[in-house]
């Protein structure tokens, strides 16, 4: 069923495009990315040792990966750039705002917001997607990970329309974070990422 639905995407996406826009030797290329998603990036010692800043490993399901350095730090959030420009914001390892993406996100209301608590708490987020604009706020539930040392779960349900998830957030033995599950956008798949730092 998976591979029909995504030659039915391929038949699709070249249909949309004239013969003169993509060339043939590119066909080979579109079809492997419908059907296995976008070519992973492996980070390894050689990798870590070329990194001059700390960097992410972001996947947005399987069309989109990148890695993105960090650019600076102010009041706790990290910003990070890729090299195509897209620019990821995180608190604590939540993702709070995108630029450059096709759908962007900003969270207003995020200073609360802690995995580092011994007890279940509720928390309140006003929300600006784009693309479509919409303005919402969310109610959030924390739960410790029983799995993890460090870690915690983030329920999360949207007031206005049905759009409810669940984020899981790791961190290392410094506090930092290590590895975060998210959905960011009702119209993104959930975003894995990655950090990894330079000292």
């Amino acid at each position: 069923m998976i591979f029909i639905n995504s030659i039915r995407s391929i038949l699709i996406l070249l249909s949309l495009y004239s013969c003169q826009s993509i060339p043939y030797s590119q066909f080979p290329i579109i079809v492997k990315g419908s059907i296995y998603g976008a070519e992973d990036i492996v980070v390894d010692e050689s990798m870590l040792a070329d990194k001059r800043f700390s960097f992410i490993k972001v996947r947005f399901g399987k069309e989109f990966i990148a890695v993105l350095s960090l650019v600076n730090i102010n009041n706790n959030v990290f910003e990070w750039i890729s090299s195509n420009g897209e620019r990821i914001f995180t608190y604590k390892g939540k993702v709070i705002k995108t630029v450059g993406l096709v759908h962007n996100m900003h969270i207003y209301s995020y200073d609360d917001f802690s995995c580092f608590t011994n007890e279940s708490r509720k928390l309140y987020y006003d929300v600006m997607l784009e693309d479509p604009k919409a303005f919402i706020n969310q109610s959030s539930s924390i739960i410790k990970d029983p799995l993890e040392e460090v870690g915690c779960y983030e329920s999360i349900v949207t007031n206005e329309f049905k759009w409810a998830f669940k984020n899981q957030y790791r961190y290392d033995k410094n506090g930092l974070p290590s590895r975060s599950f998210q959905s960011i956008h009702p119209m993104l798949p959930a975003v894995e990422i990655n950090f990894f730092y330079k000292y």
